[in-house]
């Protein structure tokens, strides 16, 4: 890989490049050296609103979601997506190591994914532009969210050739980050992560071992393992298998087989939930954890989670202690809600820890108004 890198920055910067190139690929990245847990929030463009509040002092990277594809190119759909990139980018002053990545794609946005991946121009050009797009607002680097190669998605164009089509496209964006740290002044490293799927079919549609050599880190989103496009209810983001399914998916099995696929543990970082799935007209067995739904079902933020153990009647709060996960249940309403709480946030904590890996990221800041998860994370992964 290595060889095929050094090959297409000769085409784009000149052979007499080559030899610092390889000392700048031999020599560790900053986000290769252990360090303490990254802390990484994901920020909706489309919740956050510019100058509210962002506890900077916390975090160790801001992921802005989403940049869209059109016409093969990146572009920023919100209205006030240029503020509040500019926002957000300025307060490393409150932080100076704080990073600013600009995420790309997502569930609803991966449409085009695989026609800019489709050939090397368009490869890169895809990846001049978003060099550029992280140049103009002074960002820290980019966050492919590709959800997902080789697979329909959100009604995606797909083809069988992703699963390598992929790699090349981190290639190309890797060289041109690389190509654009090399000409600035201060020689400022950009930073490449992916967010991945948590599952073996994501695994089986790409080559990890290209993906792993071209990314600083990857994002596992470890959660969403249940929700409303299934009549069964069941953990949203668990640690472990829970007793009442003992093949289901978990934190800790994503983990394993991203590992068992040649990641090295501090390019892992594990996902954490700030909302909840919910399920009504549920049976009533076990509390309703594992048991059919008959009727509607959807999400919702974790504040809203809190108000309605707080001021409803008849929510009650449980605990899985297998699986490390809490959920509630109303049985008069026959409602089931899974969420991450600040007990199951702590876990993932010391599961981080114990397994030394990356850190923690989560979906999305603004679910948590009070701070209470994000406050939890960061006290657990310091201790």
């Amino acid at each position: 890989m290595l060889q095929i890198i050094l090959k297409r920055r000769r085409n784009i910067l000149g052979f007499s490049l080559i030899a610092l190139f390889l000392l700048a690929s031999c020599s560790p990245r900053p986000e290769d050296r252990k360090s303490s847990p990254r802390v990484i929030a994901y920020v909706q463009g489309a919740r956050f609103k510019t100058g509210e509040k962002v506890p900077a002092t916390s975090l160790t990277h801001i992921n802005y979601a989403f940049a869209l594809i059109k016409d093969g190119v990146p572009y920023l759909p919100g209205r006030d997506d240029e503020k509040n990139l500019y926002y957000l980018t300025s307060l490393t002053s409150a932080n100076p190591g704080l990073k600013v990545l600009l995420s790309v794609g997502g569930w609803g946005g991966s449409m085009h994914f695989s026609d800019v991946a489709l050939t090397d121009s368009s490869r890169r050009l895809f990846a001049s532009r978003l060099a550029v797009l992280v140049s103009t607002y002074n960002l820290d680097g980019v966050d492919i969210d590709w959800e997902y190669p080789g697979q329909e998605g959100a009604g995606n164009v797909y083809r069988p050739a992703d699963k390598y089509n992929f790699s090349l496209l981190l290639e190309a964006i890797r060289i041109a980050l690389d190509r654009m740290s090399f000409l600035s002044r201060d020689g400022k490293p950009y930073l490449l992560s992916v967010a991945a799927a948590a599952n073996q079919t994501w695994m089986d549609h790409v080559i990890m071992r290209d993906i792993v050599q071209l990314v600083d880190y990857i994002n596992v989103m470890t959660y969403d393992y249940h929700g409303g496009w299934e009549s069964l209810t069941g953990h949203l983001t668990n640690l472990y298998t829970p007793r009442c399914e003992p093949q289901g998916n978990s934190v800790d099995r994503s983990v394993k087989m991203f590992l068992d696929a040649g990641v090295p543990r501090d390019k892992i970082v594990i996902g954490a939930a700030f909302y909840g799935r919910w399920w009504k007209k549920v049976e009533p067995r076990n509390k309703g954890l594992c048991q059919e739904s008959t009727g509607a079902r959807g999400e919702m933020p974790y504040y809203t989670i809190v108000d309605s153990l707080e001021n409803l009647s008849g929510f009650s709060l449980n605990w899985d202690r297998r699986a490390r996960a809490s959920w509630l249940w109303n049985e008069k309403e026959q409602m089931f809600v899974t969420f991450d709480d600040p007990r199951s946030v702590t876990e993932k904590a010391k599961y981080v820890r114990k397994k030394h890996l990356g850190g923690i990221m989560f979906w999305e800041l603004s679910g948590d108004h009070d701070g209470d998860l994000l406050h939890t994370l960061v006290s657990s992964l310091n201790q």
